[in-house]
């Protein structure tokens, strides 16, 4: 979570409410770390890659907390895939 919000010191701005490319709020698919944000099914083109279902409703439900702190995340588990997804991020903003 916290990783998320971090990625915010370099430019990075989540689109987590909607599908990064036609604003659709329906049929979430995946989430596009070089496109900042969700794509939809109809969006989504074969050959990206495709995350579970729980990892993008838990960065969803992650957009709508007011406060970070300590008590938060001990609720959202941070697992390998977060942290792989993140230094993705963090390895296409270096570039």
């Amino acid at each position: 979570m916290l990783m998320f919000y971090s990625l915010r010191f370099f430019g990075v701005q989540w689109k987590l409410l909607t599908c990064a490319r036609c604003f659709s709020k329906k049929n979430i698919k995946t989430i596009s770390f070089s496109e900042e944000g969700l794509i939809c099914k109809n969006c989504w083109q074969p050959g990206e890659a495709v995350f579970r279902v729980e990892l993008i409703k838990d960065i969803m439900q992650w957009q709508t907390l007011e406060q970070i702190n300590f008590n938060t995340l001990v609720k959202y588990k941070i697992n390998n895939e977060i942290i792989l997804l993140f230094l993705d991020a963090l390895w296409i903003l270096s570039k």
